[in-house]
């Protein structure tokens, strides 16, 4: 899983002429690991940028390694605010749970203010064998 966003600043939404999308994927060749995310939890630090803990659990039967731990803001309709992330570059075994902490420094308070919900979801790169390497 993985993205690259080349893009040319725009200083006015006038400026922006055209959007241009390429994408190229691959198919997957191993169904993914289910992990879940549990303990949500919605902080603010002095700066009014928000903070989400929580915890990944594998409760599948395979060591993941390498875990993107993706975390939506929402407002009170559900509408999608922001999104931010963390990324646990360890193991978590099977019947495990470790902590992670979503922030993004670069986000306006004025944008994520509006956030009353926050959902969570966790995506191993490296799944069995792969995460022992």
């Amino acid at each position: 899983m993985g993205s690259t966003v080349p893009m040319e600043a725009a200083q006015k939404p006038e400026e922006l002429r055209e959007v241009t999308l390429h994408t190229e994927y691959h198919p997957a060749y191993k169904e993914p690991a289910e992990l879940q995310v549990k303990e949500l939890q919605r902080d603010e630090r002095d700066d009014r940028q928000p903070v989400v803990r929580g915890k990944v659990a594998n409760p599948d039967r395979e060591t993941v390694q390498d875990v993107f731990v993706v975390t939506a803001l929402k407002d009170k309709e559900g509408q999608l605010v922001a999104v931010i992330g963390d990324y646990l570059n360890r193991d978590i075994r099977p019947g495990d749970r470790i902590g992670f902490t979503a922030q993004d420094d670069q986000l306006p308070a004025e944008v994520t203010d509006q956030a009353t919900q926050v959902e969570a979801h966790a995506y191993p790169l490296f799944v069995g064998e792969q995460a022992k390497k």
